[in-house]
C-alpha cells in the first residue's frame, strides 16, 4: 500500500510539473518564463517603432508602437533586445540636436520589417537635421543591425554618418546605405572606436552602398573585419582603410562598379587585408597608389573590366632591340641544374598598382635545350625576396622565333615591387635567356 501510494504521489508532481511547463510557467514563483516586462534578464524583450508613434506609448506591440529613438532608450543590456522597425520612414535627426540615436548598451538586434529589396515599403532610418553628423550610433558589443534602409536622400548635409560602429562582435547584414540629394559628403559605415578602446570583429553581409561622396565603408582605429556579398556602387572611395590601425580585414566577393576610388588602403605599416573574389566595373581607379612594398595585402581572383596588360622591360624609342627585354643569365663553368644570379627584369618603382604576371615572353636564347626559369619579387634590385614560381621551356636551336607562354600565376605583386629571375640548363655552359614579361595591372 505504501509503495503504491508513492508511486502515485510521484506521478502527480511529475504531471503537473510538466503541465506548467508546458503552459510556459515558472513554477518557483508562477510567472511567463519567456515574459520580458515580468522576467528581468531571462530571454529577450521586443519593441516595436513606427514612423507615427508617439513617445508615451509602451513599445510592447505595433498597436502600442513609439519612434525608434524611444524604442531604443528602453534597451537597458539587462536582457536581449530586438528593436522591430516597421516599413517607413523613420526621422531619426529632426526636431532633434543632429547627432542621431546613439544605443550604448550590447545584446540589441535592430530588424527592419521588409528586408531591402523585398516586396513592400522598407524600414528607413534617414537624417532629416540640417546640419547632423550621426544617424545611428552603436558602443555596444554583440549588436546586429538587419534590413535597414539608411537613406540623406532628403538633406544636403555634409558629413553625415549613417552608422557608426564602436563595440565589439557587431553584425551588419542585409542593409542598404545611400545618399543621393546633392551628392553631399558622407560615410556609410564608420568602423571606428570612438572615445572608448578600438573595437574587433565586424561582420558585414550582403550590404549595398549607393552614390556615398565620401566612404561607403571607413575603417579607422578597428580590426578584424569580415564582409562578404557587398557591393559599392558611385562612391567616392568605396572601403576606405588608410589609417595604421585598420588592420586584419577578409573580403569575399566585392563588386565594385563606377567608383572614384575603390579601395584605398595604408600600406606604410604591415596590416593585412584580403580581397578574395573581386569584381572591378569602370571605376576611375580600383585602388590607391599604394605608400609601400607590402606583401600583407592580397587579392585573388580577381575579375575586372577594360584590364588593360603591359609589356616589360619597356623599349625605348629609336634605341636598339635589347631595351625590350631583360637578359638573364646562367655563368660559365657553372654546375649544371643549378641557378644562376638573380637579375632584374622589371625595376623596382616601376609599376605604381598592384599587378599580376599573365606571360612570359621569350625574344632570343644561346643554345637548344631545356631552360628552368625562376620568377621572383622584392622590395630591392632582383627582386626575389618572393618567389613566383618555376616555368620550363624546351626550345630549338636559336632562330628568329618569339616563344610566349601563358603565366599561370593568381598572387597579385605589390605596388613599387621588382621583379627578378634567374635560370638553370644542363650544360653548364653561360646560357641565356632574354625575355620580357606580359602584366596586368589592378
Amino acid at each position: 500500500m505504501v509503495k503504491f501510494l508513492t508511486k502515485l504521489i510521484l506521478t502527480i508532481l511529475l504531471s503537473c510539473t510538466a503541465l506548467l511547463l508546458f503552459l510556459g510557467l515558472d513554477s518557483q514563483n508562477g510567472k511567463l518564463i519567456d515574459d520580458p516586462v515580468k522576467t528581468p534578464g531571462v530571454s529577450e524583450v521586443n519593441y516595436f517603432a513606427t514612423p507615427t508613434a508617439r513617445n508615451g506609448n509602451d513599445c510592447l506591440t505595433w498597436a502600442s508602437a513609439c519612434t525608434f529613438r524611444t524604442a531604443a532608450a528602453k534597451c537597458t543590456g539587462t536582457r536581449y533586445c530586438r528593436i522591430h522597425v516597421a516599413g517607413g520612414v523613420h526621422d531619426l535627426n529632426n526636431g532633434l540636436d543632429g547627432t542621431g540615436t546613439t544605443i550604448s548598451v550590447g545584446y540589441v538586434h535592430i530588424q527592419g520589417e521588409n528586408p531591402v529589396g523585398a516586396v513592400g515599403q522598407a524600414s528607413r532610418l534617414v537624417n532629416g537635421h540640417a546640419s547632423a553628423t550621426k544617424v545611428l550610433t552603436l558602443t555596444g558589443n554583440y549588436c546586429t543591425v538587419e534590413g535597414i534602409d539608411f537613406d540623406n536622400s532628403d538633406q544636403t548635409d555634409t558629413g553625415v554618418t549613417f552608422l557608426n560602429i564602436q563595440g565589439n562582435y557587431t553584425i551588419v547584414q542585409d542593409n542598404l546605405f545611400r545618399q543621393v540629394a546633392a551628392d553631399p559628403d558622407g560615410t556609410g559605415i564608420l568602423y571606428d572606436k570612438g572615445s572608448g578602446a578600438a573595437p574587433v570583429s565586424l561582420s558585414i553581409n550582403n550590404c549595398r552602398f549607393r552614390r556615398i561622396k565620401d566612404y561607403g565603408l571607413r575603417i579607422d582605429n578597428a580590426s578584424r573585419l569580415y564582409a562578404r556579398d557587398n557591393q559599392f556602387v558611385n562612391c567616392g572611395v568605396g572601403i576606405y582603410a588608410s589609417s595604421s590601425s585598420a588592420d586584419e580585414t577578409y573580403w569575399e566577393n566585392t563588386i565594385f562598379e563606377y567608383n572614384t576610388t575603390a579601395i584605398s588602403l595604408n600600406t606604410a605599416a604591415a596590416k593585412k587585408h584580403i580581397f578574395n573574389s573581386v569584381h572591378f566595373v569602370a571605376n576611375t581607379n580600383n585602388t590607391n597608389t599604394f605608400n609601400a612594398y607590402t606583401p600583407d595585402i592580397v587579392f585573388r581572383e580577381v575579375y575586372e573590366a577594360d584590364t588593360m596588360r603591359y609589356a616589360y622591360p619597356l623599349g625605348t624609342a629609336g634605341g636598339a632591340a635589347s631595351t625590350g627585354y631583360a637578359a638573364v643569365t646562367t655563368a660559365a663553368g657553372i654546375q649544371s641544374w643549378a641557378y644562376g644570379a638573380w637579375a632584374t627584369i622589371i625595376p623596382i618603382n616601376t609599376i605604381t598598382r598592384p599587378f599580376k604576371i599573365v606571360g612570359i615572353s621569350v625574344h632570343n636564347w644561346n643554345s637548344g635545350q631545356v631552360y628552368r626559369l625562376q620568377l621572383g619579387y622584392g622590395s630591392s634590385d632582383p627582386g626575389q625576396t618572393v618567389p613566383l614560381g618555376q616555368y620550363e621551356f624546351a626550345l630549338p636551336n636559336p632562330g628568329v622565333n618569339v616563344v610566349k607562354t601563358q603565366a599561370s600565376i593568381s598572387v597579385y605583386v605589390p605596388a613599387y615591387a621588382g621583379i627578378g629571375g634567374r635560370i638553370m640548363t644542363s650544360s653548364g655552359a653561360n646560357d641565356e635567356l632574354a625575355l620580357a614579361l606580359l602584366i596586368e595591372e589592378l
